[in-house]
Formats: C-alpha cells, structure tokens, sequence
C-alpha cells in the first residue's frame, strides 16, 4: 500500500517533468499549465489529508489516556 507522502512524492515528479517540457503554442502551454496546477491541487490536498488524520490520531491517543 502507498503512503501520502509516497503519492504526493510522485504526483511532485509528475509535476516537475511538465515543468521542464517544450512545448509550442498557447493551447499546449494551457494544457501542461492545467496539469501543473491540478498536480500542485492535489499535492496541497494529500498534504492536508495526511495532516488531518495525523491531528486526529494525537486527539484518539490523548482522549484513551
């Protein structure tokens, strides 16, 4: 099973190779451009998920004791 931090990690390497690419004309740039942005959407989303359940698990472990 992958982590979060596993899955950002690649969607991150996805997003730096549309960074580094080529490309010739404005549909083309909008296009890389929307899935920079979508990668760096979901990179912020994993990153507040993971966040939320590591929070939730402190809050599970301070309630038990």
């Amino acid at each position: 099973m992958i982590t979060l931090g596993a899955l950002a990690n690649e969607i991150a390497q996805i997003r730096d190779a549309l960074d580094i690419a080529e490309v010739k004309g404005e549909a083309n740039r909008a296009c890389l451009s929307f899935a920079y942005n979508k990668c760096n959407t979901l990179i912020n989303i994993i990153n507040d998920t993971a966040k939320e359940i590591s929070e939730s698990k402190k809050e599970d472990t301070n309630s038990e004791g």
